[in-house]
């Protein structure tokens, strides 16, 4: 009977215990959840990134922040996630915004940040209850609303150790390319035979709208004209053999409508070695467009505060 109370007594002091270093770092344990949040609280816990990149996975393959960091002199984060959609990209440019630390935005803009979706992860409200229809619902309920170690249960798995682990040093070191398809293969490539390619970008300042009809575009600029941060819009190169359906579609049909710079790469095509497919970048592809990105965004002050 004593071992029975003292192995219950152990447990309820473990749990406990869990529960009071879930509580004061909830937001923490709570970005594990999702790689979107993971990278939004490795933003606020580094606070120090001044140029931020806000995309899809096009971007997340095509921009590499440590390079950018190097060239432009201001610490860079690339932020652009998998499986993004209209819902994901809102809530991201929403929590960017309030960086302070964050003074130049670049923003992919493609039909993918609008397309609809789900966000993919609780946002805790009123809303997540469940209505209690008798005394267990009641008692689940009460212990869903008190109990943050309830709240993120599910980031309990073997991974969720590694991510926190890349949270704790995130601000040491910049965790841009495990986000990525292929990480070991980052670690062991060579541009040395495409650095004298021109891959200049089309750059369009307040280009004239043909089609101002999209409604999230607007919805877009209207979350924009109240931030005082320096904004681009950039659009990701293509491989050569599709840069005749991309360019058109891109820059005649959506990017008039925004009074910003627009830095254009979808009507540069650039070599099948150079690209993982025909809309994303390789890991060689990828040092040799941020270097030329660079020095775009060098030309136009974008690293200058």
């Amino acid at each position: 009977m004593k071992k029975l109370l003292f192995f219950i007594t152990c447990l309820c002091i473990f749990f406990l215990s869990l529960e009071l270093v879930v509580l004061f770092n909830f937001k923490a344990f709570n970005s594990l959840s999702d790689k979107l949040l993971l990278r939004l609280a490795m933003l606020e816990y580094r606070n120090k990134d001044q140029v931020v990149f806000i995309g899809s996975s096009r971007s997340l393959d095509a921009v590499d922040a440590p390079l950018l960091s190097r060239e432009l002199g201001v610490p860079t984060y690339n932020i652009s996630s998998t499986g993004q959609n209209k819902k994901r990209f809102f809530y991201t440019l929403r929590k960017v915004l309030e960086q302070k630390q964050v003074k130049t935005l670049i923003i992919e803009f493609s039909h993918v940040n609008f397309i609809k979706g789900e966000l993919g992860f609780l946002t805790f409200n009123k809303k997540n209850e469940q209505e209690a229809n008798n005394f267990e619902e009641k008692i689940r309920n009460f212990v869903y609303k008190k109990s943050s170690m309830v709240k993120v249960r599910k980031v309990f798995k073997p991974k969720t150790f590694l991510r926190l682990l890349m949270l704790m040093t995130s601000r040491v070191f910049n965790h841009d390319i495990w986000f990525r398809s292929n990480t070991l293969a980052q670690l062991f490539i060579s541009t040395k035979n495409h650095l004298d390619y021109d891959f200049d970008p089309q750059i369009l300042k307040n280009p004239n709208p043909q089609r101002a009809e999209n409604l999230s575009v607007q919805e877009l600029l209207k979350i924009l004209e109240k931030t005082n941060k320096k904004i681009f819009f950039l659009t990701p190169p293509v491989q050569a053999s599709v840069v005749h359906k991309n360019c058109n579609t891109q820059t005649q049909k959506n990017n008039q409508s925004l009074p910003y710079v627009l830095l254009n790469y979808s009507c540069t095509g650039f070599p099948k070695d150079l690209m993982r497919d025909k809309t994303h970048l390789s890991p060689s592809g990828r040092l040799v467009f941020s270097k030329s990105l660079a020095e775009a965004l060098k030309s136009l002050g974008a690293h200058a505060f």
